[in-house]
């Protein structure tokens, strides 16, 4: 369904509860990549990126504060472009870019019921969600400006996520952690 309807948000924990419950844990990576010049944006554009990227992030989020049982978390994946610029990205990291400031409010917010809140900021991967807005030059390109010298990859991210979501990661709350292999830093 449609994360940026807030009626399929709802329903996600609907079942959630039918099924289990309830919900401990919200992991939000729902995104979209249009990648030009804001002066080609059209409408249509703005519109899809304004919906996969912010609406599903707070309505997912909204929903996880209302619902989550205590003590439990809310990773969204953000994006490093936030903390650096690249050609044709502007509309794709502006509408990320609320993620932080979801993520920084609502753990203050929920800390109260133990409830943390991070936003994981990936770099470039070498998935089809970055190589379909990329060309192989451009893509080799963004391999080359990491100290590593290559892409990153979901193996990358996957261990932060799930550190996030455990007793361990409970001290980390309201932080958007860059994980990009030195791509950018702030």
């Amino acid at each position: 369904g449609d994360l940026g309807d807030p009626t399929t948000a709802a329903a996600l924990f609907d079942l959630a509860e039918a099924e289990f419950g309830g919900a401990d844990i919200l992991i939000h990576t729902a995104g979209a990549i249009v990648k030009k010049p804001v002066a080609d944006f059209t409408d249509a554009d703005f519109e899809r990126l304004l919906n996969d990227n912010t609406r599903t992030t707070f309505y997912t989020m909204r929903e996880g504060a209302r619902r989550l049982r205590d003590g439990g978390c809310i990773v969204a994946v953000g994006t490093s472009l936030t903390a650096g610029t690249a050609p044709g990205y502007a509309v794709y990291a502006g509408t990320k870019a609320p993620v932080e400031e979801f993520t920084r409010m609502m753990a203050r917010e929920l800390g109260a019921r133990g409830i943390t809140v991070n936003n994981v900021a990936p770099g470039p991967l070498d998935n089809s969600f970055f190589h379909a807005a990329e060309t192989p030059e451009s893509a080799a390109f963004a391999a080359r400006l990491a100290p590593s010298g290559r892409l990153g990859t979901e193996a990358d991210i996957v261990p932060v996520i799930a550190n996030l979501a455990t007793e361990e990661g409970g001290w980390t709350n309201g932080q958007t952690l860059f994980i990009n292999g030195g791509y950018v830093t702030r």
